[in-house]
């Protein structure tokens, strides 16, 4: 007999939001990366949830149109919460680029940290 084995996943990438009904609504990172890949424009980005309700998005674009890729990218994400039915989140763009972990990995989704 081999034992039950239930695999989780990586529960500390999920992305937590309050959702319209007051219940948490939980996100895949994967999410994200699949709206935000198909946005032409885009060098490089990473979206880091700062707060339940906040993301702060780095975008390194390599097109000279910096601001029209905000706005499809600001797009994109709100559509995906829009559909998840995840109430009011402020969307922030960052002065800062893309940034590597201290140990040179490179995340584009980092959820909140908890404390």
């Amino acid at each position: 007999m081999f034992p039950a084995i239930q695999v989780q996943g990586r529960a500390a990438d999920l992305l937590t939001f309050p959702a319209e009904d007051g219940e948490p609504v939980t996100m895949s990172p994967m999410l994200f990366g699949t709206a935000l890949d198909r946005v032409t424009g885009i060098g490089q980005y990473q979206v880091v949830q700062t707060a339940s309700s906040t993301l702060r998005v780095r975008l390194r674009p390599d097109s000279a149109d910096a601001e029209q890729v905000w706005q499809t990218v600001r797009g994109e994400i709100t559509h995906l919460l829009k559909e998840h039915e995840v109430a009011d989140v402020t969307l922030e763009r960052a002065d800062e680029a893309p940034q590597q972990e201290p140990g040179g990995k490179f995340r584009r989704i980092i959820p909140q940290t908890k404390p």
